[in-house]
């Protein structure tokens, strides 16, 4: 979901209630508190030496002890307007980040429209090899360009199951397989 979507969303149903449901079935306690609005900016090169660069939204999430503390869709809207100095471009992806135990970054993948709630649907984020043809891995982002995030991420689970692709041994194990080693894919790189 980019930040304009998430701006009208809100808008639209400024009364209810702002949830936040977690990939595994759960949910973030609703006494959470946004902490953060921020525009991340990120300048890298790949491991195929590609230089790229990604903006997105990050909602930090934190829950404190004030279990009576609750969030409206209509007050997060106005968070949302007094960022827009800092978000000035209204089509950058909108991404979660919440610590239960540990912290992680979440991809806002849908949501649910309850009798009284805006629930916000998460995905976990993954990591994936940007020039996969240089370190003989397969090619899940060109053979279907324009699949959703949620299945793009069933089948990097796939692929990491088919092939042990997670990382350490594993993927050492492969690219020596191949005759690639992460040696090889970090020289392509520099070439």
């Amino acid at each position: 979901m980019n930040l304009a979507e998430l701006k009208s969303l809100l808008t639209e149903h400024s009364q209810r209630h702002f949830r936040i449901a977690l990939p595994d079935g759960g949910a973030v306690p609703v006494s959470f508190h946004v902490t953060e609005v921020g525009r991340l900016h990120k300048t890298f090169l790949d491991c195929g030496g590609t230089l790229r660069e990604t903006t997105i939204c990050q909602l930090q999430i934190w829950v404190g002890e004030d279990y009576d503390h609750r969030i409206e869709t209509g007050k997060m809207a106005a968070i949302l307007v007094k960022a827009t100095s800092l978000l000035t471009d209204d089509s950058i992806p909108v991404e979660i980040e919440y610590e239960d135990r540990i912290i992680s970054q979440y991809t806002i993948v849908g949501y649910e429209l309850t009798d009284d709630a805006v629930v916000l649907q998460l995905a976990h984020k993954h990591a994936e090899c940007l020039a996969p043809e240089l370190c003989g891995l397969p090619v899940l982002n060109r053979l279907l360009p324009d699949i959703d995030v949620v299945a793009r991420q069933q089948l990097v689970h796939l692929r990491e199951q088919t092939f042990g692709l997670r990382n350490g041994p594993a993927l050492d194990a492969l690219g020596e397989q191949r005759g690639r080693s992460d040696r090889d894919c970090a020289a392509a790189a520099v070439e």
